[in-house]
């Protein structure tokens, strides 16, 4: 399956990249397309104002590009100019923090999944709550979410999410926490 990802953390953020491996490593032909720099909380923004740049960028394992703009303008520019061949889904995530009730209006990583939708291509929204000392790392919450993400995104017939947007939020604890210790 062709994937486009994207978030509103930035190309650099640790869920994107937990991501993009995750869904690499079971099998899909994975393009990451994010802002060149946190864009959080900018809701469904396109770019109007201002030329946008395009960076190719290498260290992802997978085709990866920096576009200046918003979530959505990643969404856009990556349906419209980037990818060659048709994209199955989109994945915006993993998101830093939770998106639930009014937070999903100003989530960039939820209105991606919305621009994707609004363009005819099943999107899901992937978040992970974080409960961690400020100089806690982590990568073991996203690695978790990521693996857990493949598998929902290996169960969900694609047919089946083509009018929706999912928006999947992961608690605040690491995967094994309590499993017998």
């Amino acid at each position: 399956m062709n994937i486009l990802i994207t978030n509103d953390d930035g190309i650099h953020a640790q869920g994107i990249r937990a991501l993009a491996k995750a869904m690499a490593d079971t099998g899909h032909h994975v393009t990451v397309i994010a802002p060149d720099r946190e864009k959080s909380a900018c809701a469904h923004a396109l770019t109007m104002d201002m030329p946008l740049t395009v960076k190719e960028m290498d260290g992802l394992g997978t085709p990866a590009y920096a576009v200046s703009g918003t979530p959505a303008d990643c969404v856009k520019i990556g349906l419209a100019h980037l990818l060659e061949e048709r994209v199955d889904l989109v994945l915006s995530g993993i998101n830093i923090g939770a998106n639930l009730g009014s937070d999903i209006v100003y989530s960039g990583t939820v209105n991606a999944a919305l621009e994707a939708n609004m363009l005819g291509i099943p999107a899901i929204a992937f978040s992970q709550a974080l409960h961690r000392k400020p100089d806690e790392d982590g990568s073991a919450y996203f690695k978790s979410a990521a693996e857990l993400s493949a598998q929902l995104v290996q169960a969900f017939e694609i047919k089946n999410l083509e009018n929706y947007i999912y928006n999947v939020n992961f608690p605040a604890v690491p995967r094994n926490r309590g499993e017998g210790t």
